[in-house]
């Protein structure tokens, strides 16, 4: 059972580093629409900037992914009183965050092709519900099928809206005054 646990957390793991990769190359793709006086440096260099893109992109999705782990850890243990171990997060962060890379892919690709400005793209970025309607209610509803969260709508409410007040409002906030 315990190898299958690990083959499990290595498909995730692929998977998310996969849609990484898309999400990755479908920005370079259209950032190159959004900075035109850039636009021969990248059209040039474009597999090195893809590289470096792609592996700083990893090096932030590790972070969050650990910062959102910690995160839920300590919501269900301060806010609900709750005890378990770090790893029981784990699986329900990776679910959430491949499934958020994936409907951001999606939504990328059907709305994005009709920003032509960095203002429209902030403006666009600040409107995807995804990360703050979708990832919050899926990431309740993981620890509630895990078992870590109970049915009652508070400690949804608890957990749901300290994930998204930790989550969401910092980069609200940063991409507001940018």
């Amino acid at each position: 059972m315990e190898i299958r646990k690990w083959i499990i957390f290595i498909l995730f793991i692929v998977i998310i580093l996969f849609l990484l990769f898309l999400s990755t190359k479908n920005g370079l793709d259209n950032i190159l629409f959004l900075l035109p006086e850039d636009i021969e440096f990248i059209v040039e260099n474009k597999e090195h900037v893809l590289i470096i893109s792609y592996v700083m992109q990893t090096f932030i999705l590790i972070t969050v992914l650990i910062f959102e782990v910690i995160l839920l850890f300590f919501l269900t243990r301060l806010g609900l009183g709750k005890q378990f171990q770090l790893k029981e997060y784990v699986i329900p962060v990776l679910i959430t965050s491949m499934l958020g890379l994936a409907l951001n892919f999606v939504y990328n690709e059907l709305f994005l092709t009709n920003t032509s400005s960095m203002d429209d793209y902030k403006n666009y970025v600040l409107s995807t519900p995804i990360n703050y309607l979708i990832k919050p209610i899926l990431i309740c509803y993981l620890l509630f099928h895990f078992k870590i969260l109970s049915s009652k709508v508070l400690d949804w409410i608890i957990v749901g809206g300290g994930y998204l007040l930790f989550t969401y409002v910092p980069g609200f906030l940063l991409l507001s005054f940018l």
